[in-house]
């Protein structure tokens, strides 16, 4: 189904529907990642000190 849509814009746009594939399953590989490595982050790193 994805795949479908990917070609339909690209057919739309008059692109290669590899690239709107790649760009549209780019953010899914890496969305869940970036989530889970931000709130480790969030969680482990101090708060800035208000002293200067």
């Amino acid at each position: 189904m994805l795949g479908g849509v990917c070609s339909g814009i690209a057919d739309l746009r008059g692109s290669d529907p590899n690239v709107i594939r790649f760009w549209v399953v780019l953010p899914m590989v890496f969305g869940v990642p970036m989530v889970a490595v931000y709130l480790w982050v969030w969680l482990t790193f101090p708060e800035k000190s208000e002293v200067i």
